[in-house]
């Protein structure tokens, strides 16, 4: 039997239409670990609150309040019914920002090009 925090976020996960899969892969633990009848440390706690911020980390712990906190932004799902999520938004970012490094690289070479090429 699973322990009371792991449920609720077994309940979680069920509420917001995540694979068990995909959610263990966000918080960096494979799926056995929500088989297992043992405590959650607090380093997976802070994984899942950063990466989940809407989830009321008071309910997943005690189990009293709303599962979601109630100035919560509405979770954002993409198409695949995978949530978006901070380190999502993160990556992509990074990845915006060296695609905008590369775009100015190519201007420069451009320039260089031109130049080469009218004398």
């Amino acid at each position: 039997m699973y322990n009371k925090t792991k449920q609720r976020i077994l309940q979680f996960i069920e509420s917001q239409q995540i694979s068990k899969r995909k959610f263990c892969e966000v918080i960096g633990k494979s799926e056995p670990y929500f088989t297992k009848d043992s405590a959650m440390g607090s380093d997976v706690l802070e994984n899942i609150s950063q990466n989940y911020s809407f989830l009321n980390m008071e309910w997943v712990i005690t189990g009293h309040g709303e599962m979601l906190n109630n100035s919560a932004v509405e979770p954002i799902v993409n198409s695949k019914k995978e949530l978006i999520t901070q380190s999502n938004i993160d990556s992509l970012y990074t990845l915006i920002r060296s695609n905008e490094k590369l775009v100015d690289t190519n201007k420069v070479l451009a320039d260089s090009n031109q130049v080469l090429a009218i004398q």
